[in-house]
Formats: C-alpha cells, sequence, structure tokens
C-alpha cells in the first residue's frame, strides 16, 4: 500500500460511510469525511494532505485537485434509493426546516432543553449543505424537489467521473447492491487478501421523520446514465 491514495466517492446516500467502515474492518484505515467535509471551508491546502484512504460524498468537485491521487472507487445506487433518501431527509427540499429539524419542526424547536447555540449550529450546517449543492451544480434551479433531486444524482455521478479521468487514477466504478458479488475484486482492488463484508449496509439517518416520495419517473438523462451503471429497466420504475 505504499504509496496508495484512495479516494471513495459517489452521491451521498449511496454507503461511502459504509464502505468506510468495511475497509477498517479488513485492516484499511479509511477515513469517512475526515478531509473533505463542510466543517470548514477547504483550501488548496487540504488537496495536499497526504492520507491512505478517504472516504467522502463532498469530494467530488474537488476530485481532480487532489494531489498524488492513484485510486478513485466509484460507489454508485440506484437512483430512486438515493432520491428516495435524501427526500426523507430534505436535502434538496424547497425550504431548509424539514432538514434543520429532521422532520420534527416542533418537537425540535420547541424543546425547552435545546440549547440555542446547538440550533444556530445546526441551521448553519444545513445551509452550507445547500449552498454546497448550489455552487457545485446549480441544483436548486429545477422547479419540484424530485427534480432536483434526479438532477443531483445524475450531475454528482457524471462529475465523479468526469473528474476521475482528468486525474489519471486508476478509476473503478461499483454498485452499492453489488459488492457482495465482487468481494474477491474488492480485495483485488485495494490490495487485500481475503478481504470481507461481514456487516450489510445499514441505514445510519433513521432518526429522520418518515416521508414517503411521491411516484417520481426519472428523467432520459439519469435514467440512460443508471443503465449505463448496469441498472435494468425494472428497477428504475416505480
Amino acid at each position: 500500500m505504499d504509496k496508495v491514495k484512495i479516494l471513495v466517492v459517489g452521491c451521498g446516500r449511496s454507503g461511502t460511510g459504509y464502505f468506510a467502515k468495511t475497509l477498517q474492518r479488513n485492516g484499511i484505515p479509511a477515513t469517512h469525511e475526515g478531509i473533505f467535509n463542510l466543517e470548514k471551508e477547504l483550501a488548496d491546502s487540504d488537496m495536499q494532505t497526504p492520507f491512505l484512504c478517504e472516504s467522502s460524498w463532498y469530494a467530488a468537485p474537488y476530485i481532480d485537485r487532489i494531489e498524488g491521487l492513484t485510486h478513485v472507487f466509484h460507489l454508485v445506487r440506484n437512483p430512486l434509493k438515493v432520491m428516495s433518501s435524501f427526500y426523507r431527509i430534505g436535502m434538496l427540499a424547497s425550504g431548509p426546516l424539514r432538514h434543520i429539524s429532521q422532520g420534527y419542526p416542533k418537537r425540535y424547536f420547541g424543546n425547552p432543553n435545546r440549547p440555542a447555540e446547538k440550533i444556530a449550529a445546526r441551521t448553519e450546517f444545513v445551509m452550507r449543505h445547500r449552498e454546497f449543492l448550489q455552487t457545485n451544480g446549480q441544483l436548486f434551479e429545477p422547479q419540484t424537489e424530485t427534480g432536483r433531486l434526479d438532477k443531483y444524482w445524475w450531475h454528482w455521478n457524471q462529475m465523479i467521473e468526469d473528474k476521475a479521468t482528468k486525474t489519471g487514477a486508476s478509476y473503478r466504478r461499483i454498485q452499492l447492491e453489488q459488492l457482495g458479488n465482487n468481494v474477491g475484486e474488492l480485495g483485488k482492488f485495494f490490495g487485500l487478501r481475503g478481504f470481507t463484508l461481514d456487516v450489510p449496509p445499514q441505514n445510519l439517518k433513521m432518526n429522520y421523520r418518515p416521508r414517503k416520495m411521491p411516484p417520481t419517473v426519472l428523467s432520459e438523462a439519469t435514467y440512460e446514465l443508471a443503465r449505463a451503471y448496469g441498472y435494468p429497466h425494472e428497477y428504475l420504475v416505480q
């Protein structure tokens, strides 16, 4: 693993956190959003930070600026699943209230034991997300929330491909749903013998209030990219 610099990247809600933990259990000291996150403004010096393996969906806009990058591992997930998960969270909703309060505004803002500074910090965190998504793709332009989520899935994955190609790094794309069928290839990609997936992917944001996405027809661009990624037609219709 000498002189290796691996970036695991994909859309949010596509398993980057889960995969970082999987790599850790296999002996690779992977970080999850340890470098690429929204806690601070990224500078050129961050692109030079040494790391063995960083896993973060926030890294997508910066792929072609990361110094010494040797491998890009691109996780993809069914667009309808990504869209549904972000719809529940309210990531690209018209307003930030649902995302801030996790879908429980009365309980969140009405809690007398919740310090004002925590509310302010949570609000700032959500607003940074919205600014980040708009800056890196004008993702609030479509009129409907599902339209914005559709655009996000297409744009983020296409951006990852385009920028990874510019780096000259080794590029590998795989469906989150097919990780278990590619254990041998994963071990080879990461230079590991006996690579295991001992824990299935888990939803780590169950604390958000349920919210079912309305019936959605994917745009032609998103549908065609998902098909190119190997998703059959029946997986892409509700």
